[in-house]
């Protein structure tokens, strides 16, 4: 967002340079191209971690649930981006005649909108660093666990089939 906050700056000061009745401006759309390869990036490696921290944390019946609350957490980011747009465009609509959400993108103030989002996840990195200091990682608890639960299970299960063979071969023999 911060890359994205540059670029905009850049299109307003072009804009203004430019004059007032101007409906394109004479800038490459090339200037994008950075904030949404970074954009890309950071989402690939914050989705794959994401869905792999709840997969490998996740007791063995609670897979399925952990993939649900993966994709819940992306669908819940949509509310609150819209949210988001909403809560901007009622608290700036009357500041100086401009909103930060102008309908002319060449004039409007959408890189302080693009710096809030650039804030907001500095203080979620800054929460995010202290949840990890805080998490203790267990030693694969999780797993040894269900490996300890399914031998066992799998030691009931031959025992028993066992206990049936065997009474099953008395039964031929007699």
């Amino acid at each position: 967002m911060v890359i994205a906050t540059f670029a905009k700056a850049k299109m307003i000061n072009v804009a203004n340079s430019m004059g007032e009745n101007l409906t394109t401006l004479l800038i490459s759309c090339f200037i994008l191209i950075p904030q949404f390869f970074f954009g890309g990036v950071a989402e690939s490696f914050t989705y794959s971690g994401q869905l792999g921290f709840f997969i490998t944390r996740a007791p063995k019946g609670m897979k399925a649930m952990s993939t649900v609350l993966f994709l819940l957490t992306i669908g819940f980011e949509f509310f609150v981006s819209s949210l988001l747009v909403i809560i901007v465009k009622q608290v700036t609509g009357t500041q100086n005649g401009t909103t930060w959400l102008a309908s002319n993108i060449n004039y409007d103030k959408l890189y302080y909108f693009y710096a809030l989002p650039a804030v907001l996840s500095s203080i979620n990195y800054i929460f995010f660093v202290l949840c990890a200091i805080w998490y203790v990682k267990k030693k694969h608890g999780v797993q040894i666990e269900s490996i300890v639960s399914s031998s066992d299970e799998k030691e009931k299960y031959a025992m028993e089939m066992e206990s049936t063979l065997t009474a099953s071969a008395k039964k031929d023999h007699k």
